[in-house]
């Protein structure tokens, strides 16, 4: 069991409150702390070279083979933590504290469409953005829930009852937005009327991770609600298939029920998922059944290996870990103590770390295979495909990544 330092404990108070803090201390800005819009400099991103063979508590191991490669890189102007980018089959969409949101082609990170720019804009973007290629949506601090087709025209406006600070999922034709409080709202993106509604029976509203969005995958959708539940329903109706417990309270400390778990991860009959202040584990995707789960507290989404076999985290002491994904058995544990990402694209498990630098690690065993120094913080990293990883660093790149042999 983990206990939170002093850093964590910031990094869980302002993602908790959810307040949009202005100003941050340089140690603060250094550690990332979650759930903050940052004051951020222009910063280009991108690899700058292979790191020092002593990365930290990273020692890269002298038979480690392969290579980390940036295989494009965009600034996108000032960034922050909120506003990370989203990845569907043909297109990545981004937004930038300016309210421009950007379609970029996965391939090389080229426009697809020219920049938007939202109009009327009443506050800061919090829910980030989240697009499909033909419709884009975005929640401001205030609630408001906007709409926009690729060519820039807003389609609807709709003010929430509740604060949102993940990026609503844009899929098939409808908006699906992840509220504060509980509630999973179902949206036509033409007409913005409301589909369906799931309202958690259990509220909570302090939030610690904004790592929490809705995920489509065929006729469901899945989601971590607040205190530790995750929810599979129906797309078209809402109706919920099933609903299961993934994390438990350790005390009866108000703070201590917080435990909203991250954006669902699913590979094969295995659907993931971690809890701040609880636990991780897998669950059959079918009927919800517990495979297994751990006590790890867990701020980022989890990532699994193309096989489904391994599941692999970073817990908020910034440490490793790669459990089998079927019996929850530890298979390795890397004490970085820096790390804040994680993707498994093919061959490796890259990870960011707070010094500015990614590392591959071996998936087998957690060896260091390489590092490359970064322009910036990776703050955000998940697969894109199979072979590469969508990055941003705070400094308001966005990248892509591959690990070659």
């Amino acid at each position: 069991m983990h206990h939170l330092g002093s850093v964590s404990m910031r990094r869980w108070f302002f993602g908790a409150t959810g307040f949009a803090m202005k100003i941050l201390s340089r140690d603060s800005c250094r550690k990332g702390a979650i759930g903050v819009i940052l004051p951020l400099f222009i910063a280009a991103c991108g690899g700058v070279d292979k790191a020092d063979e002593t990365v930290g508590a990273l020692v890269v191991d002298k038979d480690g083979r392969g290579a980390l490669r940036v295989d494009w890189e965009r600034n996108i102007g000032p960034y922050s933590d909120f506003l990370r980018p989203v990845a569907s089959e043909q297109i990545i969409c981004a937004s930038n504290a300016h309210g421009e949101i950007f379609f970029l082609n996965p391939a090389d990170g080229g426009d697809v469409h020219a920049p938007v720019q939202m109009q009327d804009v009443s506050g800061v973007i919090t829910g980030a953005v989240g697009c499909d290629g033909e419709t884009a949506a975005a929640v401001d601090e205030d609630g408001v829930l906007m709409v926009y087709d690729n060519q820039g025209s807003g389609l609807w406006r709709r003010k929430l009852k509740t604060r949102i600070t993940s990026p609503p999922l844009v899929s098939s034709g409808n908006v699906f937005v992840l509220g504060h409080d509980g509630r999973l709202s179902a949206y036509s993106t033409r007409r913005g009327n409301l589909l369906w509604r799931y309202v958690s029976p259990l509220k909570n509203l302090l939030r610690t991770t904004i790592d929490s969005s809705p995920l489509a995958v065929n006729n469901l959708i899945y989601a971590g609600i607040d205190n530790g539940v995750i929810i599979a329903l129906r797309r078209d109706s809402g109706r919920v298939v099933w609903n299961k417990r993934i994390a438990t309270a350790r005390s009866s400390h108000s703070f201590a029920n917080i435990l909203d778990v991250t954006t669902p991860v699913v590979r094969g009959d295995v659907i993931c998922v971690a809890a701040y202040q609880g636990h991780i584990g897998c669950l059959d995707v079918n009927d919800g059944n517990v495979l297994w789960r751990h006590p790890l507290s867990v701020s980022r989404r989890v990532t699994i290996d193309r096989d489904g076999a391994r599941v692999f985290a970073v817990d908020i002491s910034g440490d490793v870990y790669a459990f089998s994904a079927r019996d929850g058995e530890l298979l390795w544990r890397k004490e970085v103590g820096q790390a804040t990402v994680a993707a498994f694209v093919s061959g490796a498990l890259i990870i960011g770390l707070e010094n500015n630098t990614m590392a591959a690690l071996a998936p087998d065993d957690g060896r260091v295979l390489t590092t490359l120094n970064m322009n910036g913080q990776v703050s955000y990293l998940v697969p894109l495909d199979d072979e590469s990883a969508l990055g941003a660093t705070i400094g308001g790149g966005i990248f892509r990544t591959t690990f070659v042999f």
